[in-house]
């Protein structure tokens, strides 16, 4: 995202991480959950939406494949969450790790 700046390239939600099988992954948040590894950014308005476009979010829809959920992280920062429920169909292979560019390499490794 140009402009916006990186607060932290490894930090944590809780929850558990999924591979869609599609590219990309799903996050069902969870504080019970295991450590998933995110970046946090500080961005703008005009990022929000651009954000929102890529996760084919709309806040008055009533159906969107992801949620968009504002989060407190443990440092007591907000962050907003694009997440899924359990019974999404992005919900397919658990990456235990909850580090989705890791499990994303080890792919293409035993590939």
């Amino acid at each position: 995202m140009r402009g916006a700046r990186c607060h932290n390239r490894r930090c944590y939600v809780y929850g558990h991480l999924y591979d869609s099988g599609l590219g990309y992954p799903a996050l069902i948040a969870d504080e019970k959950g295991g450590k998933v590894v995110g970046e946090l950014y500080e961005i703008n308005e005009q990022h929000l939406v651009s954000l929102d476009e890529l996760e084919d979010y709309a806040p008055d829809r009533n159906h969107n494949l992801y949620e968009r959920v504002l989060h407190t992280l443990e440092d007591g920062s907000h962050c907003y969450l694009y997440v899924v429920t359990p019974d999404s169909p992005l919900v397919r292979t658990l990456i235990p790790s909850g580090d989705w560019l890791d499990w994303t390499e080890n792919k293409k490794s035993t590939e």
